[in-house]
């Protein structure tokens, strides 16, 4: 007979919660990072609704500006995925960004109040506004985004005030 409370435990990228080890996934424990199918595929449809939501700002960007100023004409947005392992320092960006946490879990403090951003939380960084972000390395060393970032070309995307 073996004991429930020997077994290896994980947090859920996605929900948060902990679960423990189970016989199926003998084989691949390692690569486990969700509690349920539920949360693996929560994680893939917010992904592409936050990648929808984010050209749409971007739309809305060009709407509210004329054609014939240059800065719309040179506009660039990047979307990336990244993994971030060191805490993020203070900074401004120049245009709206928005972000979804994909993995782990992050201390965000935009515009002087910090919250916990857990896997699956997505925010808008306004343009101009101070913020940083802290990794929450008891719940793992390093945290994965999804962010869309727009600039004007040769320019940087954010800046340190």
């Amino acid at each position: 007979m073996h004991k429930k409370i020997a077994l290896p435990k994980k947090n859920c990228l996605k929900c948060g919660l902990e679960f423990s080890w189970r016989k199926k996934w003998t084989r691949d424990w390692d690569q486990v990072k969700y509690c349920s199918e539920r949360c693996r595929r929560s994680k893939e449809k917010n992904l592409v609704m936050i990648a929808l939501l984010c050209l749409m700002q971007a739309n809305l960007f060009a709407t509210t500006h004329s054609m014939d100023t240059p800065h719309y004409l040179d506009l660039k947005t990047e979307i990336i995925t990244r993994t971030v392992c060191e805490d993020i320092p203070p900074h401004k960006h120049f245009f709206n960004s928005a972000i979804y946490l994909i993995e782990g879990r992050v201390f965000l403090t935009l515009a002087g109040e910090t919250t916990l951003k857990k896997a699956g939380d997505n925010w808008i960084e306004p343009r101009d506004v101070l913020h940083s972000g802290k990794i929450d390395k008891t719940f793992s060393p390093c945290a994965k985004i999804f962010a869309v970032y727009h600039h004007i070309d040769g320019q940087p995307i954010s800046y340190n005030d």
